[in-house]
């Protein structure tokens, strides 16, 4: 194993041992949290300044989360990332392509 891939493999055994309700449970966990992070910015990018999150933004932060965490689960990112989740490191390379390409997909 190549001495770059070799953190990225001590870092993702432990986390492919886990359960998969916990898995599944950390998935989501990450992606609340991207989706306050990118309506943040996107209201920093709009305004040119750093907004608290309360009122209107608030409000936007729940829209993004209401709206995307369902999307993601119906259409089954989930299952799909964690389909191939194992502990060989083929698998550690191709899950988080896998996620990447559903991404790109519901993006476009």
């Amino acid at each position: 194993m190549d001495a770059m891939k070799q953190p990225l493999f001590k870092l993702a055994v432990p986390f492919l041992a886990l359960p998969r309700a916990a898995k599944r449970f950390v998935a989501l966990s990450v992606d609340l949290g991207l989706c306050v992070l990118t309506v943040w910015l996107a209201f920093y990018l709009r305004l040119g300044e750093f907004v608290a999150l309360s009122g209107t933004a608030l409000w936007a932060v729940g829209a993004s989360v209401g709206i995307a965490l369902p999307i993601f689960i119906v259409s089954g990112l989930y299952r799909a990332i964690f389909r191939y989740s194992g502990v060989t490191f083929h698998h550690i390379e191709s899950t988080p392509f896998s996620a990447f390409r559903s991404q790109c997909d519901f993006g476009i």
